[in-house]
């Protein structure tokens, strides 16, 4: 057990020296490291099924509402902020709602004047829309999406506002007006392409086989996280030899097997 604790140790000492190694970064939400080139990475299809939800005029007069569902950490809530950044969202709403899920607890009146509403946008030239979006982990019943639609239809009589709804439970579907969006996590493929774009910037991965050799294994090891890969990567990308990759190769590997020690996972 002492000497398991101690290899510990020793590890925890190599990747400290192997992040030193590493420039200061500015804190960022963990969806920047999402974005390649200035557009959120395999999400195209994605961003503009939820830019048609919300730009398209509605069929009915009835409040539309778009549910999205997905595992944790699927990227649901960063795909749905890019959306809202963009200039024609911006312009057909005159206020963009966040409803935290802390207010759907209450069983009593769903209120969008109430002080727990977070206002993400607010365009006063635009015509009197809502969007209104909802993160939740667990189910909404048909009661609180009523008194919701009731709420969000007082504050605005001319219509045409909308409501996504983001979680992991596939009951919120039966909430929707139109097909609800499905997002599953990235293909193996995607995430070395990903990877490889950063580690090697315009550099043919061909051309040094042994890098790419490397880089691949390293992908591997980070289990699909972005944010890790996107660190990792610009840390081979500022430092472009192979004695090096080697180092972060053996940094990553020894850090998975802590975890696994420490906290029964990867």
């Amino acid at each position: 057990m002492v000497d398991t604790l101690e290899d510990t140790m020793d590890g925890m000492k190599a990747i400290l020296f192997f992040l030193e190694l590493y420039p200061r970064m500015i804190r960022q939400p963990c969806g920047t490291y999402l974005f390649l080139d200035n557009c959120m990475f395999g999400r195209q299809t994605e961003r503009q099924w939820i830019l048609n939800f919300l730009i398209s005029p509605g069929a009915t007069p009835d409040l539309a509402v778009l549910p999205i569902v997905g595992p944790i950490r699927v990227g649901k809530s960063t795909l749905v902020e890019n959306v809202c950044r963009d200039g024609s969202v911006r312009d057909r709403f005159s206020m963009i709602l966040f409803f935290p899920e802390s207010s759907l607890k209450d069983e009593g009146v769903v209120d969008l004047r109430d002080n727990n509403i977070k206002f993400r946008h607010q365009n006063c030239a635009s015509q009197n829309r809502l969007l209104i979006i909802i993160e939740t982990d667990k189910d909404i019943n048909e009661e609180t999406s009523r008194r919701l639609k009731s709420s969000a239809t007082c504050m605005t009589p001319c219509g045409e506002s909308k409501i996504i709804i983001t979680s992991r439970s596939d009951r919120i579907v039966n909430l929707g007006t139109t097909e609800a969006l499905r997002l599953d996590y990235l293909s193996q493929e995607a995430y070395w392409h990903f990877f490889k774009s950063i580690a090697f910037g315009s550099i043919n991965p061909g051309e040094h086989p042994k890098l790419a050799t490397m880089a691949m294994e390293i992908a591997l090891e980070q289990t699909q996280c972005f944010t890790s890969a996107r660190i990792v990567a610009e840390l081979l990308q500022h430092n472009f030899n192979a004695r090096f990759w080697r180092t972060v190769l053996e940094c990553v590997r020894e850090s998975k097997q802590i975890n696994h020690i420490m906290f029964g996972q990867h």
